[in-house]
């Protein structure tokens, strides 16, 4: 990957979500893998960085399963009893579903508050790698920015850790695919 090349969302959602399922994780938590990166680069967050290191294998709480149950019970209390999140980042868009309309949802990573709301977040970098989050009450809404349309930032390292393991969704290749007129085929005359 090349430092000056920028992507656009779409793109790397993408990425995103075949690494997912590259993973093993389903075709729904993938879905909701892709939808949770727009979110946070549209915000101007490292999403995808940060679910190199989940995909990896980092310890901790899953965010994206966690986030999925919490957002769709509505259940807050889920984040009590959850215990140290990895990557807590990746928790934010799921929270945003619950946040009410035309306010923000109060929320906490290891004691250090914040809000979301249904387009963003007024956190601060740095965010804790992991920590317990919590959902403390709702807000008034922080002041928005324009959403970001293009990634910028994603370090040659994480997009190659999310471009291998987009791979193993591949079918490998076989005399039989190539003879049904997948790939170039024999010739290759274009």
């Amino acid at each position: 990957m090349d430092a000056g090349v920028s992507y656009s969302i779409g793109e790397i959602s993408d990425l995103c979500i075949k690494a997912a399922r590259g993973c093993g994780k389903p075709w729904g938590l993938a879905e909701e893998v892709g939808w949770a990166i727009r979110w946070l680069v549209r915000a101007g967050w490292p999403g995808p960085d940060r679910l190199a290191l989940i995909l990896s294998g980092k310890d901790g709480v899953c965010p994206v399963t966690l986030g999925v149950a919490v957002a769709d019970s509505g259940q807050v209390t889920l984040l009590d009893t959850a215990g140290s999140v990895a990557e807590p980042l990746l928790l934010l868009p799921f929270l945003s579903r619950l946040a009410p309309k035309g306010r923000a949802l109060r929320v906490s990573i290891e004691e250090r508050p914040f809000r979301v709301t249904a387009f963003g977040t007024d956190v601060g970098m740095p965010i804790p790698i992991s920590g317990a989050v919590r959902v403390t009450g709702d807000a008034a809404m922080p002041p928005t920015r324009p959403p970001h349309t293009r990634v910028e930032q994603i370090t040659p390292e994480a997009y190659e850790i999310l471009n291998e393991m987009a791979a193993r969704t591949y079918a490998p290749a076989s005399e039989m695919s190539r003879q049904r007129g997948a790939g170039a085929g024999l010739v290759d005359n274009d």
